[in-house]
C-alpha cells in the first residue's frame, strides 16, 4: 500500500480562520492514511472486523464532515452558552470530530460534531439582547390598574432593563383562578438570569407590600346530600 506525505505549507499570511481549518485537514489526512491501513488490515480478517471497521469509518467521517460545518459556519464559538443534543452549557474546545461542552454544574460532555451540525443548536449569546418574558398573575378582585402600576415601578427601578426596545406590560389572560399579566423586557444578554430572578422576588415582595394578592390552582367541591325514601 503506497501512502501519501502531506507537507505543511507555509501559512504565515493565510487568515487565522482558514488556518486552523487547513490544520484540521492536514490531521484528517494523516488519520485517513491511518484508517486505509486498518481497513487492509480488516480485509484479511473475519466479517466481524470488516463489519465493524465499515460502522467506524461512517461514525468518523459524519464527525469530521460535521466538525467542517463548524468551523466554516460558526454557529457557536468558545465561550458561548449553546443548547443542542439535549446538553446545555459553555462551550469550552472545538475539535475537529467532536465539541467540548461544560454544563452548568461543571460538568464536561464531549457532542459529536455530525450529530451537533445536523441538529438544532440554540445559541444563548450569539446577540447581544436578549428579552425576559414574565407571567404574574393577580386575583379577580384586585385592582389592575393598581398592580400594572407596581410592576411599571419595579421595570423603572431597574437599572439594567434597556429603555429601547421598549418594555410591554400588559394583561394577556383571564385565566380559570387569576388575571395574568404579560410583561417583557430587553436587557444585555449577560444579565438574563440576574434580572429574571431578581423580578420574580420583587414582584412577590411589592404585590406582598401593596395586598395584591397572587392566586394558586384551586377546585371548589360541593356535597349535597340527597334524603331517600325507603317504603
Amino acid at each position: 500500500m503506497q501512502c501519501t506525505e502531506f507537507v505543511m505549507p507555509n501559512i504565515g499570511h493565510v487568515p487565522k480562520r482558514k488556518r486552523i481549518l487547513r490544520v484540521k485537514l492536514q490531521e484528517v489526512s494523516v488519520l485517513t492514511v491511518q484508517r486505509g491501513r486498518m481497513r487492509e488490515r480488516a480485509a484479511h480478517g473475519n466479517e466481524d472486523d470488516r463489519v465493524g471497521e465499515h460502522f467506524r469509518g461512517q461514525g468518523s467521517l459524519a464527525n469530521f464532515a460535521g466538525g467542517v460545518l463548524v468551523l466554516m459556519f460558526r454557529p457557536f464559538r468558545v465561550g458561548d452558552y449553546i443548547d443542542a443534543q439535549g446538553v446545555e452549557g459553555t462551550v469550552k474546545e472545538i475539535q475537529i470530530f467532536s465539541t467540548i461542552i461544560n454544563t452548568g454544574d461543571n460538568k464536561t460532555i464531549v457532542v459529536p460534531n455530525g450529530a451537533l451540525s445536523n441538529g438544532i443548536i440554540t445559541n444563548y449569546s450569539m446577540e447581544a439582547t436578549r428579552r425576559v418574558d414574565f407571567v404574574f398573575g393577580i386575583g379577580y378582585d384586585d385592582d389592575i390598574a393598581k398592580a400594572k402600576a407596581v410592576l411599571e415601578r419595579l421595570v423603572g427601578e431597574d437599572s439594567r432593563i434597556h429603555a429601547d426596545p421598549a418594555h410591554l406590560i400588559v394583561v394577556s389572560e383571564l385565566a380559570d383562578s387569576s388575571v395574568n399579566f404579560r410583561m417583557r423586557v430587553w436587557v444585555d444578554a449577560g444579565d438574563y438570569s440576574g434580572v429574571f430572578y431578581a423580578m420574580t422576588e420583587n414582584v412577590k415582595l411589592a404585590f406582598d407590600a401593596e395586598n395584591i394578592s397572587i392566586p394558586f390552582p384551586q377546585t371548589d367541591v360541593h356535597l349535597h346530600n340527597q334524603g331517600s325514601e325507603q317504603g
